[in-house]
């Protein structure tokens, strides 16, 4: 099965337009910034209106404005309150209240200022101060950033005062309508100021707003032309280089690719947009199918600015380029580096598409499926979530995961983009109906022939010859016409029509494809078979063996079927031993053997039947279920000979390695329920059995093996019934029975069962007293558990090495739980000391006996503890790193803070770097202790440390916290 080109790719995933993805720059011009960034020229016009709040009027002893003046703010709010607290609101109160609000502002409080603002207009609305009062409400409002608050009091500014600070109120209020997205009414009042003052100081400034409310609005081509002109005429290459860019964006967001081209051309690479219009020239490029064109300009620019936020888009790009050509390691690199660069961009999924793809088509199927997979679980919603479950699928089908294949590829989201490779998948799973069914839109030669092969192989064999009939007469030149034919053949002979294979075999003894001659050859012989003419079908094989090497050995096993099928059982043993002799590791040697113990079985000669069943088993070529006659045939053939112990072992290898031979099995009486694995079906097996022999050892004997997988199993009523009918309970029955009363909460009783268990003697008292032990310890009875585990250490014989060891440690635990910390110190300690232990256990005990000393605040023994566990441990190592780190702990705990920093230093040293969870613990105790010694430099220094490592993130964060936190509340002199 061929995959479909990648000729469509670029249809596919090329789609998104430039300039959605270039929200990833800065908008080119916010309304109220200058191609430098700094305010632009109407800010100028608000701090002169606020300015004309200085009003020329004289106060009574003026102390309020002379302390304005002096910028004395909060003493010249105060006497301007006081004045207006207590004087006359006239001329003199007026303009006081206007210093008030330039008070508040110069306080920073613009919200009170704009209320001092309204109050005076709401209270003189004809004051001669009225004007100067509007324009700085407008002002104030503008600056704020309120403008649905500005637009009404700049209209009315303009209403009122036509012809006073035109510019500035007209381009202010322009600004506000921009800024609210109203760009038909920013529109109008950039006109009108243009109009009327096309070159005043503010006029570029303007020209640039209105340039900037076209491209906000989308009118691309019109904000391109206002650039355009202003480039001119001030000689500002920027914004020459500005509009270029967007008259090619605007030509490209109409898909008019040949027209976007010479304006991304025109673009300075090296000035401010030349970034910008340089990918934008390669997308329009490769949009107008000049991807030749694209790729020199994607892979200079990708050089020259590695670290650009549009590196993840050009590398896109640049695989886009590489597509149609044959460097294929390059195309998947580019898509790789794409993805990898930024896995949330728009083109993502794209580009990991792109990297399964180019994989795909470089034989790297586990590659592309891994990636596939990434795509469907990151990026569901994707547009080529579709044709990524066609490629999954097609990627798993040659890796011959078929039943996989088969979920992506009938995936709904696939559509029909996998529906012929469905078909081959089904085909291949073996589900041959439903690959027929795949396949019905499809009326290729292929398809027709396989669809044929499936409705044989499903059995299907009327359907299949008239398939395979239909496809000799549509495609008679077919490559496939041979394999055709031979189809047709075999399910002809299949559907029992021997005489009308005869001809068709007889074409294909001759065939131009020599296996397809081969197995003709053979079935011809079988045709002749199964018309019983036998002596013409030995012919026919034995002109096979003379002529035909490779078929050789088939021709020689059916010999001997043609006399296994005329009766004569010796001559077909005699055939069978000759066609072993000479072909011993052909495969059907195994049938051959297995034919031959059947004839010796049904004469009655069981050892030699049972020889030929054994060969049949050891023989490399013969198959699952093959094994599985010969196994249940010896079980059979061992019973005939009243070899029972035989018989029964027979029996329990079916049982386990021949699931499909349970019910067979089973009429072997018990012997293969030990080694069954369907429990309920074994425990009724055995009630019935035991109904008829109850005293049967083998039963009883089974009795205590399913009674410990009950147990095991958690099904405790069920194992309590069964081991409680044992007539004669051994150790270990009664030790499972005491197992599933404990499991089934009935503690008493398993007390009971475990104390006559350890009374009794018979191999099971160790277990019993540990169980015992351990119920004392589940109850809280930490004494009791103390006394039974140390009387199991005391038995004689002793237990074995492993129990001893696990107890010692449980014989600490309870001491723990008990609160004799001394005793269970003593025991720690003996474990860690004692050269017999196992090194983890040493390690482990010393671990244990420093948290015990912890918990009592013994910081000094704590750490010497710890010390002793960094000495045994291997270096580096986590059990290492984390003793070193405890000693560093201790000596804190303790208040030696200088010991504890030098301690916890020696943990970089014993660190795994694959695993450093202790150092980073390690250095972030570090950075808190040389913070509280005032070492602020090494403590930033310590968790810079952290803040570089590929660590969880919770410690980074924590680490830059406290960076940020010492630089900014210690003196800078401090750091150094």
């Amino acid at each position: 099965m061929r995959h479909r080109a990648l000729a469509s790719l670029f249809a596919l995933i090329c789609l998104q337009p430039l300039s959605a993805a270039a929200q990833a720059y800065p908008d080119p011009a916010l309304p109220w910034q200058d191609l430098a960034g700094q305010r632009a020229p109407q800010a100028d016009a608000v701090r002169a209106a606020m300015d004309r709040l200085d009003i020329p009027a004289p106060l009574a002893g003026g102390p309020g404005r002379d302390a304005l003046a002096r910028r004395q703010v909060d003493l010249a709010l105060t006497l301007l309150n006081r004045f207006l607290a207590t004087a006359p609101l006239g001329d003199d109160g007026e303009a006081s209240l206007l210093d008030l609000a330039r008070g508040l502002l110069a306080k920073g409080d613009r919200p009170g200022a704009v209320e001092t603002l309204r109050f005076f207009l709401r209270q003189w609305p004809g004051s001669r101060l009225q004007r100067p009062a509007t324009l700085a409400l407008a002002a104030l409002h503008f600056g704020n950033g309120a403008y649905a608050d500005a637009v009404p009091v700049l209209k009315q500014y303009r209403s009122q005062w036509p012809n006073d600070d035109v510019e500035s109120a007209t381009y202010a209020l322009a600004w506000s309508y921009q800024a609210l997205g109203q760009f038909a009414e920013a529109e109008g009042a950039f006109r009108a100021g243009l109009d009327r003052e096309p070159q005043g100081p503010m006029a570029v400034q303007a020209r640039l707003g209105l340039g900037d409310t076209y491209w906000r609005w989308g009118r691309l081509l019109a904000a391109a032309q206002i650039y355009a002109a202003v480039g001119r005429q001030t000689n500002d290459l920027d914004v020459a280089d500005r509009g270029a860019y967007l008259a090619g964006e605007a030509h490209s967001r109409q898909q008019a690719w040949p027209l976007a081209i010479p304006h991304f051309q025109a673009v300075r690479p090296t000035g401010t947009w030349g970034r910008r219009a340089q990918i934008g020239l390669a997308y329009a490029l490769l949009q107008a199918q000049r991807p030749g064109d694209a790729t020199p300009i994607l892979a200079t620019w990708l050089t020259q600015h590695p670290q650009d936020p549009w590196q993840s888009a050009a590398q896109f790009f640049l695989g886009m380029s590489r597509l149609g050509t044959k460097e294929l390691p390059k195309v998947a690199e580019a898509f790789r580096q794409s993805w990898t660069l930024d896995k949330r961009s728009p083109w993502a999924a794209n580009a990991l598409y792109g990297l399964a793809m180019t994989e795909f088509r470089q034989a790297q199927f586990a590659d592309s499926a891994n990636h596939s997979q990434t795509l469907l679980k990151d990026y569901p919603t994707a547009p080529v979530a579709g044709q990524t479950q066609a490629l999954l699928g097609e990627a798993l089908y040659q890796q011959g995961q078929f039943q996989a294949a088969i979920r992506h590829l009938a995936a709904p989201e696939a559509g029909g983009a996998g529906q012929r490779a469905l078909g081959f998948a089904y085909f291949r799973a073996g589900e041959y109906q439903a690959a027929i069914q795949a396949w019905q839109p499809y009326q290729d030669a292929e398809v027709s022939f396989y669809r044929a092969q499936a409705a044989l192989n499903a059995g299907q064999l009327d359907t299949a010859i008239q398939s395979f009939q239909g496809f000799l007469k549509t495609y008679p030149t077919s490559m496939r016409v041979q394999e055709g034919l031979f189809g047709y053949a075999s399910a002809l002979l299949r559907a029992g029509r021997h005489a009308d294979a005869i001809g068709p075999l007889r074409e294909l003894e001759h065939a131009a494809r020599p296996e397809i001659a081969r197995a003709s050859r053979l079935l011809l012989a079988d045709s002749q078979t199964a018309l019983k003419r036998f002596d013409e079908a030995r012919n026919s094989l034995q002109a096979v063996i003379t002529a035909d090497p490779t078929n050789a050995g088939d021709a020689a096993y059916k010999i001997g079927r043609t006399w296994l099928q005329q009766g004569q059982g010796d001559k077909a043993i005699a055939a069978w031993e000759s066609y072993r002799q000479q072909h011993p590791t052909h495969r059907q040697v195994g049938d051959a053997l297995f034919n031959e113990g059947e004839i010796l079985l049904r004469a009655k000669a069981y050892p030699e039947a049972l020889d030929r069943f054994a060969a049949v088993l050891s023989h490399p070529a013969s198959g699952v279920e093959l094994r599985a006659q010969a196994l249940m045939h010896s079980a059979d053939t061992a019973l005939a000979m009243g070899e029972t112990a035989r018989a029964v072992s027979y029996y329990k290898q079916v049982q386990s390695s021949f699931p499909t031979r349970q019910i067979e099995a089973g009429r072997g009486l018990l012997k293969a329920l030990a080694a069954g694995t369907d429990l309920d079906s074994a425990v009724s097996a055995l009630k019935t059995y035991r109904s008829e022999h109850p005293e049967d050892l083998v039963a009883l004997e089974v009795l205590d093996a399913l009674g410990q997988k009950l147990v095991n199993g958690d099904r405790y009523d069920e194992a309590i019934a069964l081991l409680s009918s044992h007539p004669h309970p051994s150790g270990a029955t009664l030790f499972w029975l005491g197992r599933s009363q404990r499991g089934a909460g009935q503690v008493a009783a398993a007390e009971t069962t475990f104390t006559r268990i350890a009374a009794a003697n018979e191999g099971f008292e160790v277990a019993a007293l540990d169980q015992l032990a351990q119920m004392a310890f589940a109850a809280g009875s930490f004494d009791l558990a103390n006394k039974r585990w140390q009387q199991l250490l005391n038995r004689q014989p002793a237990p074995s090495p492993a129990m001893i060891l696990q107890t010692r440690f449980n014989v600490a635990l309870a001491q723990v739980k008990d609160g004799k910390l001394p005793e269970a110190e003593t025991h720690l300690r003996d474990l860690a000391t004692d050269a017999q232990v196992p090194m983890p256990q040493r390690l482990e005990a010393y671990r244990r006996l420093g948290v015990t000393l912890r918990e009592q605040r013994r910081w000094a023994d704590a750490g010497n503890a710890y010390e002793q566990m960094a000495k045994l441990a291997a270096h580096p190592s986590l059990a290492a790193a984390e003793a070193q780190y405890w000693v560093g702990y201790a000596l804190s705990a303790a208040g030696n803070k200088p010991e504890a920093v030098k301690a916890l230093s020696l943990v970089t040293p014993l660190s795994p770097p694959a695993d450093p969870r202790w150092l980073v613990q390690a250095l972030f105790k570090q950075g808190e202790l040389q913070e509280t010694l005032g070492k602020w430099r090494m403590a930033i220094e310590a968790y810079q440390k952290i803040a570089a490592m590929r660590t969880e993130a919770n410690w980074r964060t924590d680490s830059q916290a406290r960076i940020r936190w010492i630089q900014q509340h210690i003196p800078a002199k401090d750091l150094r």
